[in-house]
């Protein structure tokens, strides 16, 4: 269940992404205006980003249905020391396309932790017999 959950995130983050790369300028001009077409770089790092959150969403949930609640607290401040660290550090000289690669950074830090305290909690459940069923 959990890789067909993964499977549709990575699916909906490549179609978001694909768009962005064919038809950003044109679709921020359509639904902001024309002077955001210059923004296209940003939004396509910026969907990048939306992409590897909702894998790791996916692995999120898979925490939650496996009651790992504490792992939950270290691991998301780890992804705002990094999303504060990106932005100190990008925002400054790359101004929105410091901001956006600042997200993906994040992003990615929250896929690999979240990837590995779900591998971790399903590795143990999948180790620990039943014992609820006579």
């Amino acid at each position: 269940m959990v890789l067909k959950l993964l499977s549709f995130g990575l699916g909906i983050g490549a179609i978001g992404l694909l768009v962005a790369v064919l038809a950003g300028p044109g679709l921020l001009s359509l639904i902001y205006n024309s002077t955001y077409t210059t923004y296209g770089t940003e939004f396509v790092v910026i969907m990048l980003a939306g992409a590897i959150s909702y894998i790791a969403s996916f692995f999120g949930y898979a925490i939650t249905a496996a009651r790992y609640f504490k792992a939950q607290m270290p691991l998301f401040m780890a992804v705002a020391a990094v999303s504060l660290a990106g932005a100190y550090l990008m925002v400054p000289e790359y101004g929105l396309l410091g901001a956006s690669w600042a997200l993906v950074a994040s992003a990615t830090t929250q896929l690999i932790g979240s990837a590995a305290v779900a591998c971790h909690a399903l590795h143990r459940i999948c180790r620990t017999p039943d014992t609820s069923t006579p």
